[in-house]
């Protein structure tokens, strides 16, 4: 299933260049220009987007797990007895 990449803000997606860029250099002494950045970028978002979202529902399913099981034990605690 091939997915859209997530929307990036332009601001955002243009720091996010400067930072693959940056770090390519810094890192591997390899200078790269703001096209190969783009690239880059779109391929890890292609790559990672339905990982990154599958962990995020994962994620959300044990919030609202534990959110439902503190809520019955709290309704519970409310029966009365004689």
């Amino acid at each position: 299933m091939d997915q859209k990449p997530p929307t990036i803000s332009p601001e955002k997606r243009q720091l996010i260049k400067q930072e693959i860029v940056d770090y390519f250099s810094a890192e591997h002494d390899i200078n790269i220009g703001v096209i190969a950045a783009e690239e880059i970028l779109e391929f890890l978002l292609k790559r990672v987007n339905q990982e990154i979202y599958n962990q995020a529902i994962e994620d959300s399913q044990k919030v609202i797990r534990q959110g439902v099981e503190n809520l019955i034990v709290n309704v519970d605690s409310l029966t009365k007895t004689e």
